[in-house]
């Protein structure tokens, strides 16, 4: 593992996957993952349930014992849809770790600032409020939360870890934009949100799997830059993170904040 870098195919050993909302994970190896028709089905039915419970306890007075019922009902319903989705993630990340090669690299997303609120917009000459677009922003962070983005990569982080493998974090900006054939960088490059096709060398793909093939460049790019697998592995900044010398033991407050999904593991080679 530590060699990776000085070892010739690398292609080979390097994969590169694009978690979206539509397509739930593409692999730069052609495989994409996404729930399907039946548990989605399901969330819906259940997700009506919980609805009608929140509506129903929204009726009734504070402290009654019929509206402790109706909440009651309603955040079982939350539990379930949880559950399915809980469901989906951890058998989709067992899937891929199985099957993936030594090194696994992952676009790091800022999924809180993804999904932050729109800012009030004002005119400054009237001091009227402007539209800002705050319903379909309010959608999108929706779905973003309902794909479970930050989920699955902690999930497919143990099982790759489980299995000896490595997952890296690589610059995430304009990788859907940009194209997997020549690195020409374009909006103009996705017609809609399954096709990308490029506007210098006309190279065409599904737009997914496109993105997760610039992953995988970047992520050899990461492993080619540190040297090694190891030394590309990322260790995020800021509150919840530990940044550890190889070899030093971590105190005990320093394990209570460390974040499972990016602790500092070793492999073997």
């Amino acid at each position: 593992m530590k060699a990776l870098a000085k070892e010739p195919g690398l292609a080979n050993k390097v994969q590169g996957i694009d978690r979206g909302v539509a397509v739930n994970a593409a692999c730069s190896g052609g495989a994409m993952f996404k729930m399907n028709a039946e548990a989605q089905e399901q969330i819906k039915k259940v997700e009506k349930r919980r609805r009608h419970y929140q509506r129903s306890a929204a009726r009734k007075p504070l402290g009654s014992r019929r509206r402790d019922k109706a909440i009651s009902h309603a955040s079982r319903c939350s539990a379930r849809i949880a559950s399915i989705r809980q469901d989906f993630l951890r058998k989709t990340a067992f899937i891929i770790a199985k099957d993936a090669p030594e090194v696994t690299a992952l676009e790091d997303l800022n999924l809180k600032g993804m999904t932050r609120r729109a800012k009030a917009k004002r005119d400054e000459g009237t001091g009227k409020w402007l539209r800002n677009g705050a319903a379909q922003k309010s959608g999108l962070n929706k779905a973003l939360a309902n794909a479970g983005l930050g989920n699955f990569k902690t999930y497919l982080d143990q099982a790759l870890h489980k299995l000896g493998k490595l997952l890296i974090g690589v610059p995430a900006h304009h990788s859907s934009q940009e194209c997997s054939a020549c690195g020409f960088t374009d909006e103009g490059n996705r017609p809609n949100q399954a096709t990308f096709l490029c506007q210098r060398c006309g190279f065409a793909d599904n737009a997914d799997l496109n993105a997760a093939k610039v992953i995988q460049k970047r992520g050899i790019a990461l492993i080619l830059s540190a040297g090694t697998a190891d030394g590309a592995r990322r260790v995020p900044k800021g509150r919840g993170s530990v940044r550890r010398i190889k070899g030093e033991q971590p105190s005990a407050a320093s394990v209570k904040r460390e974040t499972p999904s990016f602790r500092q593991r070793t492999c073997a080679a």
